[in-house]
């Protein structure tokens, strides 16, 4: 079963590689661009849908199995969340088009792929909570690889893939996906569930959802600044440097698997010290070859590119340079992340994306006004480590690096 679950997150994200790949190469960067643009509102909007339903609904559904009240409420909330959601998206696309040109008849196909992927995975989530791992594979595989069959035959008749061919493929690729969990919105509606259901996620969400925003905003907001004030192809470009780096990132997913819960198991058997002495070690074995991706990305960048992309994306080869630092930081930002996690510190982390995103607020204009693209990668890599050391210094007053400190 555990086999089932690593070979589906490796579907989402292989599928995800991929698309980009293939939209980058039939789009043209500037297209592309635009349409990374537009996905950044969904991207955003999926951050309060996972810190108000999904992550609430992780913890709290396995304690309280089977319980219709709840179930009923979580349904409701989902749909209550879908209505302010569908609000807030063309509130933002709009919003959008008024600094970028594009199409607007794009609202409509976008707007029904932000819908149908909110409601894939929630309901993709749902199979999950009730250990039903089939469901969940099959569900993904429907939505994450129909959308390659319905390019494919796109093409293979004879026409151009547009922005607007691309989003209605989308959804209409989480709508088929989502028809397997149909079925479990029949427990819906009733105030009694829905109040039930509200204070049980409140709880949990009025954290997370401050929290996931600042996160979106620290580094997703040098992106949609550079639509705005240098243009789509400048997203296009980051997005492409960016799907080769999320490829390598996998191997931190992994890690963010493993070591928390041996973190963990440390911690309980031998204290703040061992747990210290774990941490050190599996960053500087994680460290080593991300730093190595320096010099090789330094070296190769230009093939990497035309292997991936082709020959005309190469003069944005640089981006992954920019990449490879950032991937460095994340390394140390999964070992300080596991740490405070362990300890079940929240607030250093809560800071750390407050003072991110801040300075992305303050500092995205001028960078990339001044420097353009180069601007932009280097605040990104800026509120990151930004992230880390307010972090860092916050956890430190606090005493939590103390060795007296127990378990």
């Amino acid at each position: 079963m555990k086999k089932l679950v690593l070979l589906e997150q490796a579907t989402i994200s292989f599928s995800n590689f991929l698309l980009a790949i293939v939209l980058a190469r039939l789009l043209g960067i500037e297209a592309f661009g635009i349409f990374a643009t537009i996905w950044l509102i969904v991207l955003f909007i999926n951050s309060i849908h996972q810190a108000s339903i999904i992550f609430p609904m992780m913890s709290i559904n396995p304690l309280i199995l089977n319980n219709k009240t709840y179930r009923g409420g979580l349904n409701s909330l989902q749909l209550i969340f879908i209505a302010v959601a569908s609000i807030l998206f063309i509130t933002l696309f709009q919003l959008l088009s008024l600094f970028i040109t594009f199409d607007s008849n794009l609202l409509l196909p976008a707007f029904l792929a932000m819908l149908s992927y909110h409601m894939q995975d929630y309901l993709r989530r749902l199979f999950f909570v009730d250990s039903n791992q089939y469901l969940v594979f099959l569900s993904t595989i429907t939505s994450y690889l129909s959308r390659f069959v319905f390019i494919a035959i796109f093409i293979y008749l004879g026409n151009s893939l547009t922005l607007e061919d691309t989003f209605y493929i989308l959804a209409l690729s989480y709508f088929i996906g989502s028809l397997f969990g149909f079925n479990k919105l029949k427990t819906l509606f009733g105030k009694k569930a829905l109040i039930y259901s509200s204070k049980k996620h409140l709880k949990t969400a009025k954290w997370l959802i401050p929290s996931g925003v600042l996160q979106w905003f620290s580094v997703n907001f040098f992106m949609i600044l550079a639509a705005v004030i240098l243009s789509p192809i400048a997203v296009g470009a980051i997005r492409i440097g960016q799907n080769i780096a999320q490829l390598i990132n996998v191997i931190l997913l992994a890690a963010e698997n493993y070591i928390p819960r041996t973190a963990a198991k440390i911690y309980k058997a031998g204290g703040i010290n061992k747990l210290k002495v774990y941490l050190v070690k599996s960053t500087l074995y994680l460290f080593a070859p991300a730093l190595a991706l320096i010099p090789l990305t330094l070296l190769y960048s230009d093939f990497i590119i035309d292997l991936v992309y082709g020959n005309e994306f190469t003069e944005f080869s640089f981006v992954l340079v920019w990449f490879a630092f950032m991937t460095t930081s994340l390394v140390l930002m999964t070992g300080l992340r596991t740490y405070l996690r362990v300890l079940e510190q929240t607030k250093p982390w809560f800071l750390g994306y407050l003072i991110s995103s801040l300075f992305s607020l303050v500092f995205a204009y001028p960078l990339e006004i001044t420097f353009g693209l180069n601007g932009a990668l280097f605040g990104m890599t800026a509120a990151q480590l930004i992230l880390i050391l307010s972090a860092l210094i916050y956890a430190k007053k606090l005493g939590l690096f103390n060795e007296n400190l127990q378990a």
